[in-house]
């Protein structure tokens, strides 16, 4: 039997002290970093501003979690448990994109790119539909996790590169535009994306549950190569993973459960500010309307200014 050659075991304190260096992963998130910061500076060169909390929580939230998945002990330990593996998985669908959105990446991108062709706006409506994204997400991890997709990810570095950025492609079509007020259709109001978001937490369970309670072990021949000699069992590892993925996908819900409500309430704030706009705009020109009438029924003496429009005023219209 081939003896253990990976990483020491991981106790307490490895946990938080283990790191490594994901080189293509540090890459792309510069990348994604520059842009960002990019398209905030085009912004400020027009005299707009971008609220410093979407620029804060993009760059430290969303990006800071792309980083801690793959390179803390997650990503040191990604390829000898399974738990760590699937909580890393989990982490670049849904808590990774979810932060991502926050920052707004759909509407600052809009500001700053010329306008789409209308073409690029019909594959972007297909591709952002709320009722098929929804479902990428559950059948990639169905992919993953019951097909060789996951046996060949662990063998080889550029499949398993490949497949976290398939996890955080499939997270963002499903979670940015449903923080962006304008990227869905007009019948994809908040009520209804709280309704498909409710939804989606319960449908995004079912990949855990399935794995939690699996009876065969995913990837059995790669793990027993590994000849891990410490840490949980195979089947109990799977398990934990399984309800770490369980745990991890409902908690995302809540929190994406109150941004959605949150942005409902500022639509309802600034639809309410036009509505008074608009009232306030006719009521003046109602107001006008009727000075105008009244001028035009009151005889000339009375209108046209001067010595004797000042001396006959009828009673009750003198003024002092």
């Amino acid at each position: 039997m081939t003896p253990y050659h990976g990483p020491a075991p991981l106790d307490g304190s490895r946990a938080f002290t283990a790191w490594n260096l994901d080189v293509p992963v540090l890459l792309g998130v510069a990348l994604v970093a520059a842009l960002y910061i990019y398209g905030v500076r085009r912004l400020a060169d027009r005299g707009t501003s971008w609220p410093v909390h979407r620029t804060v929580v993009f760059l430290v939230a969303g990006l800071g979690s792309i980083v801690i998945a793959t390179m803390s002990a997650l990503g040191v330990y990604d390829r000898v448990l399974f738990w760590p593996n699937a909580v890393q998985n989990i982490v670049l669908l849904s808590v990774s994109p979810v932060l991502l959105g926050l920052g707004r990446p759909l509407e600052l991108a809009g500001r700053c790119l010329p306008a789409r062709p209308s073409w690029v706006a019909r594959i972007g409506r297909v591709a952002t539909f709320p009722m098929v994204t929804s479902l990428l997400g559950v059948v990639v991890l169905f992919t993953l996790y019951f097909t060789p997709y996951y046996a060949e990810s662990l063998r080889h570095p550029a499949v398993h590169q490949l497949l976290r950025l398939e996890l955080l492609v499939a997270g963002a079509l499903f979670f940015w535009p449903m923080l962006d007020d304008d990227a869905l259709p007009s019948w994809c109001t908040h009520p209804i994306r709280v309704l498909i978001a409710g939804i989606d937490g319960l449908v995004d369970a079912i990949p855990g549950i399935v794995v939690m309670t699996g009876h065969s072990v995913i990837a059995a021949g790669y793990y027993r190569s590994v000849a891990r000699d410490w840490g949980p069992s195979l089947a109990w590892d799977q398990t934990i993973g399984g309800g770490l993925m369980l745990t991890i996908a409902e908690a995302v819900g809540l929190p994406f459960l109150i941004a959605i409500v949150a942005a409902w309430a500022r639509a309802d704030d600034r639809a309410a500010v036009e509505l008074d706009r608009r009232l306030d705009l006719q009521r003046m020109r109602h107001d006008a309307t009727l000075d105008d009438e009244s001028a035009t029924d009151r005889p000339w003496w009375e209108v046209d200014p001067g010595p004797l429009g000042d001396r006959i005023q009828p009673k009750g219209r003198r003024t002092s």
